[in-house]
């Protein structure tokens, strides 16, 4: 716990120095527009590591009492694209990397 804390500490110090292109998780649309502009540049390969990292982090954030206590399914989801808000393709993939 103490390391995703760390590791999630400093990924948001890298976010603040400008490390390139974010997730704008700021509405459904920002955030679909935005992991298509991130992706679409990358190689096949890390763009499938990055498409897997997005549902690993998602997934991970997930617990039986916030799908007990989401009042919507469109309450839930952006709860898990703010996980994402910010992060580089490279935070991404870091992220879940942390949590295997």
């Amino acid at each position: 716990m103490k390391r995703a804390l760390l590791l999630s500490v400093c990924l948001m110090t890298l976010v603040g120095c400008g490390g390139g292109a974010t997730i704008d998780a700021s509405s459904q649309a920002a955030f679909d527009a935005s992991i298509e502009r991130l992706s679409k540049d990358l190689e096949p390969q890390k763009a499938m590591e990055f498409q897997a990292s997005i549902v690993m982090v998602m997934l991970s954030s997930v617990d039986v009492t916030d799908l007990m206590s989401a009042s919507s399914p469109d309450a839930m989801q952006e709860k898990l694209q703010k996980e994402l808000h910010g992060l580089t393709v490279d935070e991404v993939i870091a992220k879940a990397k942390s949590l295997k």
